[in-house]
């Protein structure tokens, strides 16, 4: 099964990876990285408000296990 984004890319247009990145070079540009710490820290705030404070020790050991999987010989 051929992905849409490869099919796009491969008709000449762009994938949506390719339409994100020039975006977010263009917001870094404009805004700077002020702007994306600021957006990141009300996302992790909305984040902890929605889900409490035990969420992110869920989703960090998962993480954590993940990685240990991926990293270990």
């Amino acid at each position: 099964m051929v992905s849409t984004a490869s099919t796009n890319k491969n008709k000449g247009g762009m994938t949506v990876q390719d339409a994100g990145r020039i975006g977010g070079r263009k917001t870094a540009k404009k805004y700077g990285s002020k702007f994306f710490s600021d957006i990141g820290s009300k996302g992790g705030q909305a984040t902890l408000d929605r889900h409490g404070a035990n969420f992110y020790s869920r989703i960090g050991k998962i993480g954590g296990k993940t990685s240990i999987e991926a990293y270990t010989v």
